[in-house]
C-alpha cells in the first residue's frame, strides 16, 4: 500500500501553453485543404495539435497542457477553475487571478476559495503557488501528522466545501457507449490503415483480397468492442461499493447515515459492530476490527485491526507521520469488507477518520492500475517503431522507384499513383499488430490455466529478462501452516535444550501457558464460530486447548472489574486458580517496526493485572529486566534457530496497584511505558518446514545462473538454516554474518565499523584459515573502499535490516559487495525489502543490459506490497485475481509460480522477437518480388496475393506464436530489445539471402529457351500473366515457409519445433499445398491466377517440370543456406555474449 504521494512520479513532463488564434487559423484552414486528413493525425496526436495551434507559456499561465507520462505517453488535459464555495467549474483563462488557493484547503487562507486544477488519470492537480507548480491532491495523511490530525465531527460547510475540492467518493469505471466505442476502434491508427489499404486495393481491382481483408477488420473490431465492452463491466461490477455510510457530523449526537459519495477526509465514520464494506481508506482511532482484505491484498485470513492510540508514542518527525505501510496494521481500506467490529470501553462507537477518498485510495489505486498499466517493455516498443520507421522510409524509396520505373511504360498517372502506394501497404503490413499481441495472449491464456493472472500483459515480456530472485521467507518459501515444538520455560535449570509440551503446561495456571493462550490479535468469526487471525497466533493459541470469546461478554462481568475485549479460559481446568480464567482489557497489536504485541490482561476473581508480551526474541529481551534473562539465553537461541525453527520469545509484568488501590492509571498509559522491565518466561519453538516445491524450484533457478536472495521478517539465523535446507546456500560455501561494532581489540574508536563473523566454512581447507582470511579480506574493503572479484572460494554474506540501513549511511562504497553476495537479509521490514530490491536494480546501471540486475519479486500481496511494486516485476501469492501490489498474482501457493512465469516470459519474448522479424521479412520479401515485376511492367494477381497473406503467411504466424516454453531454465534470457545486433545481423542476412534467390530465379528463367519476353497493357499491370511472375510466385512461396522454419527457433526458451504440433502440421499443409502449386498446378487456379507454364508447349514427360523441379530444388538449397546462416548467427551471439552469473563469486586484495 502507497504510503507517500507517489502520483508525483506519473509525470514526467509538463508543457503548458495558451491558446494562439492566428496560429488556430492556419491550423484549420490547413485542415480544411486537406480534406479533413491533417484532423484524422490530429485526433492520433493531439499533443502536436496544442503545439502547433497554441505558444508555449510558464506553467502559471498555461491553459491546456501536454503531460508526458511515466509510460511516455503524451496526452493533453484542460486546465480549469472550481469555485470550493458554489462548487462551479469553468475552463481556466489566463488573467490576474489573485483569488486562487495556495495550497490544500485544510491550511487554506481566508478569502482564497477556488482551486485552479487540471487531471491525469483520474487524479486531480491543483495549482500551488508556494511551489510554483501543480502537485497532485493527497489525503489526510499527506496533509497531517499523528499529532496534528483532527477526530473531531466536521461541520457540514466544512463538508461541502472539502467536497468540491475532492471531488465524489467514488472509484468510477464509466461504460463507454458502444457506438463511441465502435467509433474510436474504428479510427485507431491500426483500422485507418486497414481502410486506406482496402479502398487502395478495391482501386487496383483487388477485390477478393480487398473483401477478405474487409470482412476480417469487421470482425475483429466487433469483437475487440465486445471485449472492451465486457472488460468494463466486469470491473464496474468489481468495484461497485455500498451506497451509504455512517458519519458523525456536528450538531448531531448520533451517527447520521450518508451517502457514501458524501465522504470526504476528515470525517469520522462510524463502524457498525456487524460488519460492512469499507467505501474509503480509515484510521481506527477507537475500538477494534477483524477485517477481510482479500479483494486488495489477497491475504484470505481476515486481519486484525488496533486503534491507532495503541502504537508507541512518536519520538521522530518520521514516527509522527501517517504512514499507510507503517500503520497497516490500524488502517483499514476502501474495498475491504469488515467482519466484526467492536467499541473500546470508553466508546459507544467503534470510530475512524477517513484519510482517502475515491481514486485517492488502495482500492483506487488498483482499478488505475488496470486502467492504466505501466507499460513494463518500453525498450521493447521504442525498438519496435524505430523499426517501422525504417521500414517506412524503404517502402517511400520503393515507391519513388516504382514511379519512375513504371513511368517507362507509359502507364496513365493515376495507376502510377496507386501502384506507389501499394508499395506502403506491402512493406508495412497491416497485420503486424495483430501478430505481436498473439504470442502474449496466448502466454496469458497458459498462465492462467496455471491460476497465474496477470493485470498488465506487458509484464510477461519483461519476465523474460530477469536474472536476480527475491523470495519472502514465511509462506512463501515454507508453509503457512507452522506447529509449536514446544516451549523452552526459564527456570532454574536451564542448561537442557529439553522443551516441554504445551499440552503438558496448559493446566498448570500461570504468566507462560496465560502468555501462550491470551497474547495474541485473533477474533471469533460471527457467522462460523471458528477462531480466526494471524495463522501464527492461532497455531499457538491451538496447542493450549483453551477456549477463546470475544462475543457476549456481559455474562463474565461478575468475575473482572474491567470492561472486557475478550476472554481466554481453560475449560478443563476447576481448581479456581485466577491464571486459569482472564480477560483481555487492553491489546496491542504486533508491529513490524516493534517486532512484538503485547495484551493487557485481568485474573478472574482477584482483579490481579498483569502485561502479557510475545515477539522476537531480540526485541523482547530488549525490553526485559537484565536480571530476569538467563545467562545462555543467546546460546539457547543460537541452538534453536540454527535447527530452522521458528523462535518466539514470552515475557510478563505484572501491574502494580497505586496508593489508592486504583489500576486505571496504568491502564491509560502508553504502551511504551508498560512494556519496560518484563520479566522473561521463555521461548515457543515453532517447526515451519520448507514447501515441498522450495528445493526443486530454487535448485532449477541457481542452476540457470540466477541470483537467489532471501528477504526476510524472521531471526537472521533461522533465514540462514532455511537457506541451507533450500539450496540457496550450498554446503561447501562459507556464510559471513555482517554486523556493526564501535570497538577494535576493546578500545573505543572515533570510526564507525564493521564486524565479520564466519557462520559457515570450506570444506576444501581448514575452516580457521579460511574464516580469518575472508574476515581480513572483508575489513580491508570497508575501511580502503576497494571492491573486487577473487577466485578463492563461494561465500555468502548475511545481514539484518538494522546493519543494511547502518551500512547505506556509513559504508556506502560497501553497498555494492552487499548486494552481489548478500543472500539471507533477516529482520527486514516492508520497507527495507523495498529498498533493497531499488537498490538491487538501480547499482549496476553502468553495466552491460545483461549483467544489470532485472529483480523479480515473489511473496506475500499484504507485507511484500512495497516490495512487489519496487521489483521490475511482482508475484503476488494471493486467492484473488488482481493484486494492488503486483502485476501477477498466482493461486498457487508455492515458487513454481516463479519458474512458470520466467519460463513463458522468455518463451513470449522469443516469440515477440521472431514474430516480428518473421512479419519484416515476409514483407520485405513480397517487396522485393514485386519491385522486380514492376521491372518488367508486371505484378503479382489478386488471387496470388490472396494465396500468400490469407493461406501461408497468417496461419503460419498464428501457429508460430502457439509455441510453448521449454520445460528447463537455462543460461540468461533473450534480451527485451528489437535492434540487437544478432537480429539486425538476422534481418539482414536473411534479406540479402531473399534479394539474391530472387534476382537467380528472375535471370534464371529469362534465360530458358521457351522464355517470350513480357508485353504490358497500357491501363494495368496484371491484365495477363508473365514468366517472371509464375516463376517469383512459385519460389517466394518456398521463401515465406522456410523463413518461418529457419525463426522457429526452440530450446532454450521455446519447446522444440516439432513440439508445437499446430505448427508443424501447418508447415506440412503448406508445403504440400505449395508444392501443389508448382508440380501440379490446378486448371482453375492457371486461369485465376494468370499463370503461366513454365516449359515449351511441346515438352512432355521430365523435360516438362524440369523448370518447376529447379525451383524446387533451389528452394532447398535457399533453407539449407539460411538455416545455416542463422545458426552462425546464433553461434557467434552465444560466443560473444559478455553474461556474467552474478550468483556466485568472490573477493581478492
Amino acid at each position: 500500500m502507497e504510503s507517500g504521494n507517489h502520483h508525483k512520479d506519473e509525470i514526467l513532463d509538463l508543457i503548458g501553453y495558451r491558446r494562439s488564434w492566428p496560429k488556430t487559423i492556419v491550423i484549420w484552414v490547413l485542415i480544411v485543404l486537406s480534406g479533413f486528413t491533417l484532423f484524422l493525425f490530429f485526433y492520433w496526436r493531439k499533443d502536436i495539435l496544442v503545439a502547433l495551434t497554441h505558444k508555449k507559456v510558464d506553467v502559471f499561465q498555461a491553459e491546456v497542457f501536454v503531460i508526458q507520462s511515466a509510460s511516455l505517453e503524451k496526452s493533453v488535459s484542460r486546465v480549469y477553475v472550481q469555485s470550493l464555495n458554489t462548487n462551479q467549474i469553468r475552463l481556466f483563462e489566463y488573467v490576474e487571478n489573485r483569488n486562487l488557493c495556495e495550497s490544500i484547503p485544510f491550511c487554506l487562507e481566508e478569502g482564497r476559495n477556488s482551486v485552479r486544477f487540471f487531471t491525469h488519470h483520474n487524479i486531480k492537480y491543483i495549482w500551488d503557488r508556494d511551489q510554483s507548480s501543480f502537485i497532485p491532491i493527497s489525503g489526510l495523511d499527506q496533509q497531517c501528522d499523528l499529532d496534528t490530525i483532527s477526530t473531531e465531527p466536521l461541520t457540514q460547510d466544512r463538508v461541502s466545501y472539502l467536497l468540491a475540492f475532492f471531488g465524489p467518493n467514488r472509484v468510477h469505471v464509466p461504460l463507454t457507449p458502444i457506438f463511441v466505442k465502435l467509433f474510436h476502434e474504428i479510427l485507431s491508427p491500426f483500422y485507418v490503415f486497414q481502410i486506406f489499404c482496402v479502398i487502395l486495393w478495391m482501386f487496383s481491382e483487388y477485390y477478393y483480397y480487398a473483401s477478405v481483408i474487409l470482412s476480417f477488420s469487421a470482425i475483429s473490431v466487433i469483437l475487440s468492442v465486445h471485449s472492451c465492452r465486457e472488460n468494463e463491466r466486469r470491473l464496474r461490477d468489481k468495484v461497485q461499493m455500498a451506497e451509504s455510510a455512517m458519519v458523525l457530523r456536528q450538531n448531531h449526537d448520533e451517527p447520521m447515515v450518508v451517502p457514501s459519495t458524501n465522504l470526504v477526509p476528515g470525517d469520522i465514520v462510524c463502524i457498525p459492530p456487524q460488519g460492512c464494506e469499507m467505501v474509503a481508506d480509515v484510521l481506527l482511532i477507537s475500538g477494534s476490527c477483524a477485517v477481510n482484505e482479500a479483494s486488495l491484498t489477497g491475504e484470505s485470513i481476515p486481519q486484525a485491526k488496533a486503534p491507532i492510540t495503541e502504537i508507541p508514542t512518536p519520538v521522530t518527525d518520521e514516527d509522527r507521520k501517517i504512514d499507510i505501510r507503517r500503520l497497516a496494521r490500524h488502517v483499514l481500506f476502501s474495498g475491504t469488507r469488515v467482519l466484526q467490529a467492536k467499541p473500546s470501553h470508553m466508546e459507544p462507537h467503534v470510530k475512524a477518520v477517513v484519510l482517502r477518498t475515491g481514486f485517492l485510495t488502495v482500492k483506487g489505486d488498483l482499478v488505475r492500475a488496470i486502467l492504466y498499466p505501466r507499460p513494463l517493455d518500453i525498450d521493447f516498443t521504442l525498438d519496435s517503431f524505430r523499426f517501422l520507421s525504417i521500414m517506412t522510409v524503404i517502402a517511400l524509396a520503393g515507391s519513388v522507384y516504382t514511379w519512375i520505373i513504371l513511368y517507362r511504360f507509359k502507364f496513365s498517372i493515376s495507376l502510377l499513383v496507386r501502384k506507389s502506394l501499394d508499395i506502403l501497404t506491402i512493406v508495412v503490413p497491416p497485420a503486424l499488430p495483430a501478430v505481436m499481441t498473439t504470442g502474449l495472449y496466448l502466454a496469458q491464456t497458459r498462465l492462467k490455466k496455471l491460476e497465474i493472472f496477470c493485470i498488465n500483459p506487458s509484464a510477461i515480456n519483461v519476465a523474460g529478462t530477469l536474472n536476480t530472485v527475491v523470495f519472502d521467507k514465511t509462506g512463501t518459501l515454507t508453509e503457512e501452516t507452522i506447529s509449536v515444538k514446544g516451549v523452552w520455560r526459564c527456570g532454574l535449570i536451564c542448561d537442557t535444550f529439553d522443551l516441554a509440551k504445551v499440552e503438558d503446561i496448559s493446566n498448570d495456571p500461570g504468566p507462560l501457558i496465560a502468555s501462550l493462550a491470551a497474547c495474541h490479535s485473533l477474533s471469533l468469526d460471527p457467522v462460523s464460530f471458528e477462531v480466526v487471525g494471524d495463522p501464527l497466533d492461532r497455531v499457538i493459541f491451538a496447542s493450549t486447548n483453551w477456549t477463546f470469546r470475544d462475543d457476549d461478554l456481559k455474562q463474565f462481568d461478575r468475575n473482572f472489574k474491567h470492561t472486557l475485549q475478550a476472554i481466554v479460559y481453560n475449560s478443563t481446568l476447576n481448581d479456581g486458580s485466577p491464571w486459569s480464567s482472564l480477560g483481555v482489557i487492553r491489546h496491542f497489536p504486533f508491529s513490524s517496526a516493534a517486532q512484538r504485541q503485547s495484551v493487557v490482561v485481568e485474573t478472574s476473581g482477584n482483579g490481579e493485572v498483569a502485561l502479557l508480551c510475545k515477539g522476537a526474541p531480540e526485541a523482547i529481551a530488549a525490553h526485559c529486566d537484565a536480571q530476569t534473562l538467563p545467562s545462555n539465553f543467546e546460546k539457547m537461541l543460537q541452538h534453536f534457530t540454527e535447527q530452522g525453527c521458528r523462535v518466539l520469545a514470552l515475557a510478563w509484568k505484572p501491574i502494580e496497584v497505586d496508593k489508592e488501590g486504583n489500576k486505571m492509571h496504568a491502564l491509560s498509559k502508553k504502551r511504551e511505558e508498560l512494556e519496560c522491565n518484563l520479566r522473561f518466561l521463555g521461548l515457543v519453538i515453532l517447526d515451519n518446514p520448507l514447501k515441498p516445491e522450495t528445493g526443486p524450484t530454487v535448485r532449477e533457478l541457481l542452476d540457470a545462473d540466477f541470483r537467489v536472495i532471501m528477504a526476510t521478517g524472521d531471526n537472521l539465523l533461522t533465514g540462514v538454516s532455511v537457506a541451507r535446507q533450500c539450496g540457496m546456500i550450498d554446503d561447501t560455501d562459507a556464510v559471513v554474518q555482517v554486523s556493526p561494532t564501535q570497538y577494535i581489540s576493546g578500545v573505543s574508536s572515533s570510526h564507525n565499523l564493521l564486524d565479520f563473523k564466519v557462520l559457515g566454512a570450506f570444506s576444501e581447507c581448514s575452516g580457521s584459515e579460511k574464516s580469518d582470511l575472508i574476515c581480513e579480506n572483508l575489513r580491508f574493503l570497508t575501511q580502503s573502499g576497494v571492491s573486487g572479484t577473487s577466485k578463492i572460494a563461494n561465500f555468502h554474506l548475511v545481514l539484518t535490516g538494522t546493519t543494511w540501513n547502518y551500512i547505506q549511511v556509513n559504508f556506502p562504497s560497501f553497498v555494492p559487495m552487499i548486494l552481489s553476495h548478500g543472500t539471507v537479509f533477516a529482520r527486514f521490514l516492508p520497507n527495507d525489502k523495498m529498498n533493497l530490491i531499488r537498490a538491487l536494480q538501480t547499482h549496476d546501471k553502468g553495466e552491460s543490459r545483461q549483467r544489470q540486475r532485472r529483480v523479480v519479486m515473489c511473496g506475500d500481496g499484504a507485507n511484500d506490497c512495497g516490495a512487489l511494486k519496487a521489483a521490475a516485476v511482482g508475484i503476488a501469492l494471493s486467492d484473488c485475481e488482481a493484486s494492488i501490489s503486483a502485476p501477477f498474482t498466482s493461486r498457487q501457493q508455492n515458487i513454481t509460480c516463479v519458474s512458470n512465469v520466467l519460463r513463458e516470459g522468455r518463451s513470449s519474448l522469443s516469440t515477440a522477437i521472431g514474430s516480428f522479424k518473421y512479419m519484416v521479412l515476409y514483407s520485405f520479401v513480397q517487396f522485393f518480388t514485386v519491385l522486380l515485376l514492376y521491372y518488367i511492367g508486371n505484378t503479382l494477381t489478386d488471387p496470388e496475393y490472396l494465396v500468400v497473406d490469407l493461406f501461408i503467411v497468417a496461419p503460419l504466424s498464428i501457429t508460430y506464436a502457439m509455441s510453448r516454453p521449454w520445460k528447463h531454465l537455462e543460461h540468461s534470457g533473450p534480451p527485451l530489445r528489437l535492434l540487437t545486433p544478432s537480429n539486425l545481423a538476422s534481418v539482414l542476412t536473411h534479406l540479402t539471402l531473399s534479394i539474391g534467390a530472387q534476382i537467380i530465379v528472375f535471370i534464371f528463367v529469362q534465360k530458358q529457351p521457351w522464355w517470350t519476353p513480357f508485353q504490358p497493357s497500357e491501363d494495368r499491370l496484371d491484365s495477363a500473366g508473365s514468366y517472371e511472375t509464375t516463376a517469383l510466385f512459385y519460389f517466394s512461396c518456398f521463401q515465406y515457409v522456410f523463413v518461418c522454419m529457419v525463426l522457429a527457433k526452440g530450446p532454450p526458451f521455446r519447446e522444440k519445433v516439432y513440439g508445437n504440433v499446430c505448427f508443424a502440421i501447418n508447415v506440412l499443409i503448406v508445403l504440400a499445398m505449395v508444392l501443389g502449386f508448382v508440380l501440379f498446378t490446378p486448371a482453375f487456379f492457371v486461369n485465376w491466377a494468370q499463370l503461366l507454364p513454365l516449359h515449351a508447349p511441346d515438352d512432355v514427360d521430365f523435360p516438362r517440370y524440369s523448370f518447376t523441379v529447379a525451383i524446387v530444388v533451389m528452394a532447398v538449397l535457399y533453407l539449407i543456406v539460411a538455416w545455416g546462416v542463422e545458426k552462425l548467427i546464433d553461434f557467434v551471439a552465444l560466443r560473444n555474449s559478455k553474461y556474467a552469473p552474478m550468483r556466485r563469486s568472490s573477493i581478492i586484495l
